[in-house]
């Protein structure tokens, strides 16, 4: 559900991440449309194609693949100053294999990917914004795969921990069990065990 902007509060979230000359506030203050989605609900569907990114203000959502059997396997959880995308989808104009998810009631600024895009490819400003925001993510990706292929469950689970503060208590076992790519009953013997 759409409701109307108070682009003040899109532009505190934004000069959390950093400080944005008026200038070029100006040119994306308009693009970003406040939106709520109710906790499970879902915020946009695998097999179509994408078309916004989104800026978290508040709540907690989730990535997900769907396997053949209908198995889910946990791609990534973002919250509050996050944003997030399908970010494949976006770049390739190609159907997204993510479902993306409210774990929280959320609210959420959203904005036509290809409108952004227009509009920031001459500003140096947002051009660097976003290089850095990519490269932040690139890094998060790189230690998951790292973490995923080298540490043995326990060591996921610490890791986890430490890299997550902020949402641990706020996620369930299953869906923390299910990003470290741990069974439940593992999960279960690795929770006592600590």
């Amino acid at each position: 559900m759409s409701i109307p902007n108070n682009s003040d509060q899109l532009r505190a979230l934004f000069s959390q991440m950093t400080k944005i000359p008026d200038q070029e506030w100006l040119i994306i203050k308009d693009l970003f449309k406040l939106t709520h989605f109710k906790k499970g609900e879902i915020i946009e569907e695998s097999g179509i194609i994408s078309t916004h990114i989104g800026l978290i203000e508040k709540g907690l959502i989730r990535g997900y693949y769907t396997l053949l059997n209908g198995s889910e396997k946990a791609k990534n959880f973002r919250y509050e100053g996050n944003f997030f995308a399908n970010y494949n989808s976006l770049l390739t104009k190609e159907p997204s294999l993510i479902t993306i998810q409210a774990l929280e009631d959320c609210t959420v600024w959203l904005a036509h990917f290809d409108s952004l895009h227009h509009k920031i490819k001459n500003s140096l400003f947002w051009q660097t914004f976003l290089r850095r925001a990519n490269e932040r993510e690139f890094l998060i990706k790189e230690r998951r795969e790292y973490e995923l292929l080298t540490l043995n469950a326990k060591e996921r689970y610490l890791s986890f921990l430490r890299s997550s503060p902020q949402i641990h208590e706020r996620l369930s076992q299953y869906h923390i069990a299910n990003y470290l790519g741990i069974d439940r009953s593992s999960f279960n013997r690795l929770i006592k065990s600590l």
